[in-house]
């Protein structure tokens, strides 16, 4: 993934849904660890195609895709919730906030 997209995700909540979810799950858990990627295709030579043996194992992708200094589970919980509050909130303001005199004339009779 490029650097740019990678930067756009920290705006989405998938993002931090799926670090805690992926922290819940993999966090400690080493059975993930050597695992091959396909029967056909040794990734643990050393000398294996790199496009084809980009992540030899599932620990390998999940480090890739989470970093550890980004990886804290109660950070990403808490993002998680904030993108709906705010979107609650700004929709309440939305609501409250009166209607300009132009709008409310445009539609008098």
């Amino acid at each position: 993934m490029s650097d740019w997209l990678s930067w756009i995700t920290y705006a989405t909540q998938t993002r931090y849904a799926g670090a805690y979810l992926t922290a819940q799950a993999f966090d400690g858990r080493r059975q993930y660890v050597g695992l091959p990627q396909s029967p056909r295709q040794n990734c643990t030579i050393p000398a294996a195609d790199a496009f084809v043996c980009r992540y030899p194992d599932g620990d390998s992708y999940v480090n890739e895709r989470y970093p550890p200094s980004v990886a804290d589970p109660q950070i990403n919980l808490v993002a998680s919730f904030v993108f709906p509050v705010a979107a609650m909130v700004f929709n309440v303001l939305l609501y409250v906030a009166p209607l300009p005199s132009y709008i409310k004339a445009k539609f008098r009779e």
